[in-house]
């Protein structure tokens, strides 16, 4: 339809300067009849200009930053409301294509706002998807709170169950998402998303921990991701990835980690960058490559744009310790 239109409209231009002899004003002085012609063609011009923006294809996406909600929903289990932060896409249609989700977990003393806020993982995701080395997907970076923090796994008033029960099921309904599914999280976090993926590898397509914090004496073997890595079935069809500073305090667990993997014959990888330590900064550093790797099942890899987050260490050195582990070994030393 716009095709017949453009030609309508060109062709009726060139109507208006044909020296036909039949119309009234061929029989103007030629200079007037030049100016006639000339602002007519400018006329013609402003209007193919300006119309098709009216008529343009409403599938090709022209915003370029997303959307950061906070929202809550309350657990029947802990009596409580519990705050997440989401990301939308740009150009996010609740009634097109649905769209895949990463969940993405923070670290013991930190809450939903670590991935925007320290890591700048929506600034990475506006410049990926907008260059179409990412596709449009939606990001939940739940707050875990005090539940998280502790080593709670039987009965329904566990992290895991709330997530896996209260959580993605408010996301899934609110939001609109296909069963696509990754699962991450930083330290504490990263022992989580290993718990709840390891033993529900049907859930998800990719398992990530960024400095994961694993020890093979804190947790009932039943629920020890490192014990998990030794005898959970189909954990083979995940993608696993895992991460960390050559400076890292939690390097013992994840080698750990590494190798009952390995022993066993799961594919994963396990990246050992040169610096970093178990810090923002060291995470906010990776964000893309973290991107890259759970949206490699859903997209055709390209070049990944250059993203550079600016970094506030606001003064203060933090401490990511192992909050149950030593309760009273949270601190943040001012510098």
């Amino acid at each position: 339809m716009w095709n017949r239109f453009t030609t309508n409209v060109q062709n009726k231009g060139r109507l208006v300067c044909r020296p036909i002899p039949s119309r009234s004003w061929y029989h103007l002085p030629p200079a007037i009849l030049s100016i006639t012609c000339y602002i007519a063609s400018l006329i013609i011009l402003s209007l193919l200009n300006a119309i098709p923006a009216a008529y343009a294809d409403e599938s090709i996406c022209t915003e370029t930053t997303g959307t950061l909600i906070d929202d809550t929903y309350f657990s029947v289990f802990i009596q409580q409301e519990m705050v997440y932060r989401v990301y939308l896409p740009p150009c996010y249609d609740s009634e097109g294509t649905p769209y895949p989700v990463i969940y993405l977990m923070h670290g013991s003393n930190r809450d939903h706002t670590q991935w925007t806020e320290r890591l700048g993982i929506h600034e990475a995701l506006n410049r990926g998807i907008t260059s179409g080395a990412f596709p449009p997907v939606i990001v939940v970076m739940p707050y875990g709170g005090w539940i998280a923090n502790e080593n709670r796994f039987e009965g329904n008033a566990t992290w895991s169950n709330i997530f896996l029960t209260e959580l993605m099921p408010t996301i899934e309904t609110r939001y609109h998402t296909n069963e696509q599914r990754a699962l991450g999280g930083i330290s504490r976090g990263g022992f989580w998303a290993f718990n709840i993926a390891f033993r529900f590898p049907e859930l998800f397509t990719a398992v990530g921990g960024h400095s994961p914090f694993f020890d093979p004496g804190h947790y009932p073997a039943a629920y020890n991701p490192l014990n998990l890595a030794e005898s959970a079935p189909n954990i083979d069809r995940l993608r696993i990835a895992l991460d960390r500073g050559a400076d890292d305090y939690a390097w013992y667990g994840i080698d750990l980690m590494d190798e009952a993997l390995t022993r066993r014959g799961i594919a994963h990888t396990y990246t050992v960058y040169p610096d970093g330590e178990h810090e923002d900064a060291y995470w906010a550093a990776h964000v893309m490559d973290y991107l890259a790797f759970y949206l490699a099942d859903w997209v055709t890899p390209l070049d990944l744009p250059d993203i550079q987050h600016t970094f506030d260490t606001s003064n203060s050195v933090d401490l990511y310790l192992p909050v149950v582990a030593f309760s009273s070994r949270q601190t943040s030393i001012d510098s």
